[in-house]
């Protein structure tokens, strides 16, 4: 049997549980244990906690209630802040150009259609109208169901000119007879040095890890498909050319709807399919130990293109749980987004049904690299030593 190291590291909860617009009650119908009670999360989620006792129990859910009514108070105190920010033109988006407005409109209507884009057209409104009572779902409250359906068509903030729409028609014919750079291209073809990522994968992460780690619902919420469609587009042909940081891509959620895409359009998925039944059989591992040490095993068997951008995948992942308090997405919500794309199985008749069944696994699989990323991926033993300066020696003659 292998030695062991030391004992694994826990930085991170392996679960966090959201209490913002929660429902906690008693489980009077649960016989099986006494004193549990439940909560159900505005995510959709459903947890059985037990006490050790009825008086702890009232305790436990009383301190509960407190913590997620202080919380959901500065996620609101913290919308009405932006709200006030943006609609008096200090926030990013005040003074952005609408597609259609007129050169001498005046500041009033101005703030206006940006006060209608923070508050009518995206998620941001169904937050605000979920906390205060008038949502129809919890689901919408989170960004769970898109736009709300009676928000006023926001015009496009990355709308082009004719002269631009023009030049952009021209540039995705060319592409779509020549050979794409980015997307559907084997990480061999991409990756001439196996050890650097791709272009695409690191401007998105980079750009992201910049202005997009507090953005509520990073990754689960989308960007506008047309606006993907074109960075897609863009990226297939010339990806050297692309700022992301230009106003044409304010919306951050495109980036990201960007990057999954381009994991979801590789030839063979990210962790292999040939790794596929291994990383099943080891998320079905009882000890936690011993799961992990078979999950850090497959990893480090990936091929060294895939490794090195699975690497740099989970490091940003990582990354984005510093923030999970201020944009809600943990470990359990990135590994939903990102384990169907990252670990799928082989093509075949049965592959869907077999991915289906498995799904929970490749879930927990994901979020253990996520949480124990540093680990896994022996970042601190990677990480070069501080040479220390040697003491010059001192020779005493007796």
């Amino acid at each position: 049997m292998r030695p062991r190291g030391p004992a694994l590291p826990n930085a991170k909860p392996a679960n966090v549980i959201n209490l913002i617009n929660s429902t906690i009650t008693v489980e009077q119908g649960y016989t099986k244990r006494d004193f549990v009670f439940r909560i159900v999360t505005e995510e959709g989620g459903q947890y059985l906690l037990q006490a050790p006792d009825g008086d702890q129990m009232d305790d436990w859910i009383g301190a509960m209630r407190d913590a997620a009514t202080e919380a959901a108070a500065r996620r609101l105190t913290l919308f009405v802040e932006e709200a006030k920010k943006r609609s008096n033109g200090d926030g990013p988006q005040a003074h952005l150009p609408m597609s259609g407005d007129s050169t001498d409109a005046s500041s009033s209507s101005q703030q206006q259609l940006n006060q209608q884009r923070l508050l009518g057209g995206d998620t941001t409104r169904s937050r605000f109208t979920a906390f205060l009572g008038g949502g129809s779902s919890a689901f919408s409250g989170f960004g769970m169901g898109g736009s709300s359906h009676h928000a006023p068509p926001v015009p496009s903030r990355g709308a082009l000119s004719a002269l631009q729409q023009q030049q952009l028609q021209s540039k995705e014919a060319a592409t779509s007879s020549a050979d794409p750079k980015s997307f559907g291209v084997d990480l061999a073809q991409l990756m001439p040095d196996p050890k650097v990522v791709p272009l695409i994968v690191e401007k998105c992460l980079t750009e992201i890890e910049l202005r997009g780690l507090e953005e509520v619902g990073i990754y689960r919420v989308s960007g506008a498909a047309a606006d993907v469609s074109r960075l897609r587009q863009l990226f297939n042909a010339d990806p050297e050319a692309i700022d992301l940081s230009s106003d044409e891509f304010y919306d951050i959620n495109v980036v990201s709807g960007v990057m999954k895409q381009f994991l979801r359009e590789l030839p063979e998925p990210l962790m292999t399919y040939n790794l596929y039944e291994g990383y099943i059989n080891a998320a079905s591992i009882d000890d936690y130990d011993e799961r992990l040490w078979a999950i850090k095993d497959l990893v480090h068997a990936l091929p060294v293109p895939n490794y090195t951008v699975l690497k740099r995948l989970v490091e940003h992942l990582e990354r984005v749980t510093d923030y999970e308090e201020v944009n809600h997405m943990y470990g359990t919500n990135l590994a939903l987004v990102f384990g169907p794309s990252l670990l799928r199985p082989p093509p075949g008749s049965s592959s869907f049904a077999l991915a289906m069944s498995n799904l929970g696994h490749a879930q927990s699989v994901i979020k253990n690299l996520i949480l124990q990323y540093h680990w896994i991926f022996n970042v601190e033993e990677e990480a070069e030593p501080i040479e220390e300066e040697e003491a010059p020696s001192r020779v005493f003659e007796l």
